[in-house]
């Protein structure tokens, strides 16, 4: 699913109800959410990575600049939907599963906004062809926000996502799996 629009503010929390199969293949399974386009140089992706890794993708457009950042403890392929979310800040990047921090990795990140360089999509992002869609998942929600969702918030939008929250960017239900008529529910 591709949206029309781009979002002004990168952001820093990544969160998604993913279901992974159980004995999905050891390699890379794919984007959640991304804006990489073939030679974008200012973008980002939450993916699942090997071995079902939660990864983070954060391209700041020189080359060791870009950031790339796995949680290589933890192992989304379960079989059974999980609510995973990724926030950041400049030096420190969290993974959150099922509203539990379950790992932190130390990160150097630029100040910079990654955001404008194209519209999001979901299930995979906006290289020619598509060649990083997910693979051996399904996908039943996407929200994304511009703060550092806390511990109790991100349990609390496990719930109901606060479509309402001033941080929030975007917010996608895709449980209904109808392309046409799936919309952006934050209230921007």
């Amino acid at each position: 699913y591709r949206t029309s629009e781009r979002l002004d503010t990168q952001p820093h929390t990544y969160e998604a109800w993913v279901k992974v199969e159980k004995n999905a293949p050891a390699s890379e399974l794919g984007v959640i959410a991304g804006n990489y386009k073939n030679g974008s140089t200012h973008s980002y992706g939450m993916e699942v990575r090997a071995n079902g890794n939660p990864f983070l993708w954060l391209g700041y457009g020189g080359e060791g600049t870009n950031q790339r950042i796995s949680f290589d403890k933890v192992d989304l392929r379960t079989g059974e939907w999980t609510h995973v979310a990724i926030t950041h800040d400049n030096k420190t990047a969290y993974c959150y599963v099922n509203g539990e921090l379950v790992q932190t990795v130390a990160a150097s990140l630029p100040d910079v906004n990654i955001a404008k360089t194209g519209a999001l999509c979901l299930g995979g992002d906006l290289r020619s062809g598509n060649k990083r869609y997910l693979k051996s998942a399904e996908l039943s929600s996407v929200a994304l926000f511009s703060d550092m969702r806390t511990e109790a918030e991100i349990k609390a939008d496990m719930e109901k996502v606060g479509i309402d929250d001033a941080d929030i960017l975007a917010a996608y239900d895709l449980s209904a799996r109808d392309a046409s008529s799936l919309k952006d529910l934050s209230s921007k």
